[in-house]
């Protein structure tokens, strides 16, 4: 035991004493398979389940991009190959608020599902075996999603018009029939309209809002959104407005009606972000046991890296330095010089006398908020 603990060690001592060459980190970055795993269009055949308690159903068609997340969906897609042959993807969604059930319910449904469509038996204590040998292989992938982190090709199977609901108690936040809906994205492959709380700190310049009341549906248009924002707004407003036209009021013209279905008046983010980034938004970390900035992708939510630092290049003029509540000295202070270097070596110029942004758990700034596409619930609920 004690030789293992020594050998540990002594690894751990020789990989952080090798000269550590930052350039490696301004090469090609490497890819997330499951995230950028676009194998079409969007234009296969789709099948959707849902998964209430222990309970499963089929999604009809009218209801195919609606997603609650007090529930767990799997979704089937049949698409083509390259070489024209039937291939599928079975995408496991989990809700925020679904419950465990749901969530293993999902999950071994699709292991069925991927067994029956490649003719396999499932067996419980052990591997799956093929039924037959003269079977042909079929390409099946599973992908598992929660909420807020859909991969570009999810969304593009609903060509923008997913719906994210149930975020909040149920009981309490539809009693009335007043919904607020942020909508944020740039294309079919990122755009994502979810429910939000219903007052008027939940607004931002920077999106569209869709607030749907028993009287009227209003289509909210912030001074910094983008046309597409716009177009989908329209397109979504007529899910919950198929007998009326929705209002379009812009930033800074809305009627007391409209503030009255939110409560009442109140400050909100009025911030406007850079049109585009010219670079890819970059994740690298240090953690406990190697103190070299690695990159890494960031799907779950902050909690995860409690004793790491995460380092953030946002594409434009900016670097964050975020230190995790647990992490050490000696790690802190190795990765700070390490981000230096990768500032001043960044071969565009774009960082001249640029300083990291030191950050930490409750005090981020709204800007390094919005880096976090896919932790846009967790900044909801938590902070």
């Amino acid at each position: 035991m004690w030789k293992l603990l020594l050998t540990i060690l002594s690894l751990h001592k020789f990989i952080n004493c090798q000269e550590f060459n930052i350039s490696h980190l301004h090469k090609t970055r490497p890819k997330d398979y499951s995230f950028s795993f676009i194998p079409d269009n969007g234009e296969g055949e789709t099948e959707i389940f849902r998964f209430i308690n222990s309970n499963m159903f089929s999604v009809e068609l009218k209801d195919y991009g609606v997603f609650d997340g007090g529930d767990s969906y799997v979704v089937k897609y049949k698409y083509k190959d390259k070489n024209y042959k039937d291939s599928y993807i079975i995408y496991s969604w989990k809700g925020i608020n679904s419950n465990r059930f749901e969530k293993v319910g999902a999950i071994f449904f699709s292991v069925k599902m991927k067994n029956d469509l490649t003719k396999r038996k499932f067996i419980m204590a052990g591997l799956p075996t093929k039924l037959s040998n003269d079977t042909e292989d079929i390409f099946v992938k599973q992908i598992q999603i929660d909420q807020s982190c859909e991969t570009p090709h999810f969304l593009k199977i609903f060509k923008g018009k997913t719906l994210f609901t149930g975020i909040f108690n149920q009981d309490s936040y539809d009693i009335d029939g007043i919904r607020l809906f942020r909508i944020r994205g740039t294309n079919e492959g990122n755009v994502r309209t979810t429910q939000v709380e219903k007052i008027a700190k939940s607004l931002a310049s920077d999106d569209v809002f869709i607030l749907d009341t028993p009287a009227n549906t209003f289509v909210w248009y912030g001074d910094g959104a983008n046309d597409f924002e716009y177009s989908t707004g329209l397109l979504m407003s007529k899910r919950f407005s198929q007998d009326r036209n929705a209002i379009v009021i812009y930033e800074g013209e809305e009627p007391d009606e409209f503030w009255n279905a939110l409560g009442g008046k109140d400050d909100y983010d009025h911030e406007i972000d850079p049109s585009s980034s010219s670079f890819e938004i970059r994740f690298f970390k240090c953690t406990r046991f190697i103190t070299h900035l690695g990159e890494t992708f960031i799907f779950d939510d902050l909690d995860s890296f409690s004793d790491e630092i995460l380092v953030i290049d946002d594409g434009n003029e900016n670097v964050y330095f975020y230190i995790g509540e647990k992490t050490h000295e000696i790690q802190i202070k190795q990765c700070f010089i390490e981000t230096k270097a990768y500032i001043e070596t960044e071969p565009t110029g774009r960082f001249k006398n640029l300083e990291p942004i030191i950050l930490q758990r409750g005090n981020v700034t709204k800007a390094f908020k919005r880096l976090f596409s896919c932790n846009d619930i967790f900044w909801d609920l938590r902070h």
